[in-house]
């Protein structure tokens, strides 16, 4: 019987533990839960004085003086507002989810608590020590006040939530009332902001058009540079194929004579060598026709002209 309580109350021990780290748990989340009511309520100043701000703004757009301009900018701020309560709407939904998740869980806590209590009431009537009796007890008051304590912060976070909801009902009262009277401001001001749109978009028009004229009259300057030196540079091709056909004639023209000649040589050196007896008038015959043959190759060179051929017109 001692061994079989020895084990229960380890059984009972150790759900006790469960049960106090499922509390702490539970404070941790109530304890994140009033960081994000504070967090809300700042977020909620924020956007009250937003909404002073956006206030301002409509009372000096209603001055006949003002920009039509300035409704874009009303817009935006509206539209942002109009963000930023969403958002707040689905934080406060979020919050609303954890609470009752909270709820549940300090539901099931109570109900883990209540059977605790009933088995250990049953294990005393079985005969348990006095001593074992006396520490559950005191464990169970324990958990029992532990237990006990949230209820304060719940019902503080209900009242949070549900002055979130009202500020949230307030807020969203002004928003229409801004809308409406954005709405009206925006009828009214409608014609001189079509005329003030026609005028910036001439202005924007004969912008375009002179940009368009100087870049038309930098391309024709490109243009005209560009042909400028295609020309130029047309005619010293010219003049290079000119220089290279000179140069190409008087070395052909050259390479002629010294081949008239070489031939000239090699007819009187043939003739020299196929007589075997040496005669003087013979050489002397072949030396005169040498002779001969390199004053007329000298006087055509110096007296004919030079019949250059015509140079190549250079196409694109």
């Amino acid at each position: 019987l001692l061994h079989g309580s020895e084990n229960e109350k380890r059984v009972f021990q150790e759900r006790l533990d469960t049960c106090q780290a499922s509390l702490a748990e539970l404070r941790r989340c109530n304890m994140s839960q009033c960081d994000q009511l504070s967090r809300l309520q700042n977020e909620i100043e924020l956007k009250e004085v937003a909404r002073a701000s956006l206030e301002s703004q409509l009372r000096m757009a209603q001055w006949p003086s003002e920009s039509p301009l300035s409704g874009a900018g009303d817009s935006e701020e509206v539209s942002k507002l109009v963000r930023e309560r969403s958002e707040l709407r689905n934080k406060l939904d979020n919050l609303h989810d954890k609470v009752r998740q909270l709820e549940s869980d300090k539901r099931t806590l109570e109900r883990k608590s209540r059977s605790r209590s009933y088995e250990r009431g049953g294990g005393a009537d079985k005969g348990y020590s006095t001593v074992g009796n006396t520490l559950y007890e005191s464990k169970a008051l324990d958990s029992d006040v532990s237990m006990s304590c949230p209820h304060h912060d719940y019902a503080q976070i209900k009242q949070r939530c549900r002055r979130l909801e009202q500020q949230l009902g307030e807020k969203e009262g002004e928003l229409s009332r801004l809308k409406a009277q954005f709405d009206a401001y925006k009828a009214m001001d409608c014609q001189t902001d079509r005329s003030s749109d026609l005028e910036r978009y001439r202005a924007a028009q004969l912008h375009a058009e002179s940009l368009l004229e100087a870049r038309e009259k930098s391309h024709r300057q490109q243009v005209n540079r560009l042909e400028n030196q295609i020309q130029m540079l047309r005619e010293q091709l010219n003049s290079e194929i000119k220089r290279r056909q000179l140069y190409i004639y008087r070395d052909t023209r050259a390479g002629k004579e010294m081949q008239q000649l070489r031939q000239a040589l090699g007819d009187s050196l043939r003739t020299v060598a196929q007589d075997p007896s040496v005669d003087a008038l013979l050489l002397e015959h072949e030396a005169n026709k040498l002779d001969t043959t390199a004053l007329s190759a000298s006087t055509n060179s110096s007296s004919m002209p030079l019949a250059l051929p015509p140079p190549r017109s250079y196409r694109k």
